[in-house]
């Protein structure tokens, strides 16, 4: 089955496996050119038909998604046995018995204002691994939607967080300007404030992949606003 969308390359996820090992900070791996281009073409052709929702009510970000079920075109691979070897191959994860997915198609406006940073395993919502699968050709870092990755530090006497509900709709430019954060994570879920410290930024390019493992350091992420595109991904979690 992998063979009908994995690109030969990826098929054997050992040098990747090798890389999250390296990882510092937790394990985080960016793939580039992860698909076929025919698979791509059927998840382009998929997202067409599907009908979006808003799906922030309460949250610290602005998209539309639709939910992919295991009976979905999309789930062939997304929900396969095959699929989760891989993925747990690919992070150096142990792969229990059972895995509890969710799989979404998502689509950030292109005036979307930016998403907070947060972690991915919420109280009462336990995960431990998210793949992110983007599909538009043609991205720049112009474009914005940069998927950031943060280093959490202690707090520091006298630091002045910034809280969500201050800024709940506001544009978050402060993303693209600061390389250092004192803020409280995530939206209504009560997570303590933190010390940011920025490791990375990964351009959603088209059949870009980032991999990553939730535990057991914090995998601490936002995005940036978007410049005048809309921006288009494929979700996935683990728990």
């Amino acid at each position: 089955m992998l063979e009908r969308w994995l690109s030969p390359r990826w098929l054997d996820p050992s040098r990747l496996a090798e890389d999250a090992r390296a990882c510092a900070h937790g394990r985080w791996l960016v793939v580039d050119g992860l698909l076929r281009e025919e698979a791509l073409a059927r998840i382009d052709a998929d997202f067409a038909r599907r009908r979006f929702a808003p799906d922030n009510e309460g949250l610290p970000y602005d998209s539309t998604s639709s939910r992919v079920a295991p009976d979905d075109a999309l789930a062939e691979l997304f929900y396969a046995p095959a699929w989760m070897r891989w993925l747990h191959r690919a992070l150096d994860e142990p792969e229990p018995e059972v895995c509890a997915l969710t799989v979404a198609a998502r689509i950030h406006p292109p005036d979307a204002r930016g998403f907070w940073p947060h972690v991915d395993d919420l109280p009462g919502i336990p995960r431990r691994l998210a793949v992110l699968l983007y599909l538009d050709p043609g991205w720049r870092a112009a474009d914005g939607g940069l998927l950031q990755r943060w280093q959490a530090l202690p707090t520091r006497p006298g630091d002045e967080p910034m809280r969500w509900a201050d800024r709940e709709r506001e544009h978050l430019g402060f993303l693209e300007e600061r390389r250092e954060l004192v803020l409280e994570l995530g939206g209504p879920w009560n997570l303590p404030v933190t010390r940011l410290r920025l490791l990375d930024q990964v351009v959603p390019e088209r059949n870009r992949a980032v991999l990553i493992g939730l535990h057991p350091q914090q995998a601490v992420h936002s995005v940036t606003p978007s410049h005048g595109r809309a921006r288009r991904a494929v979700l996935q979690w683990v728990a």
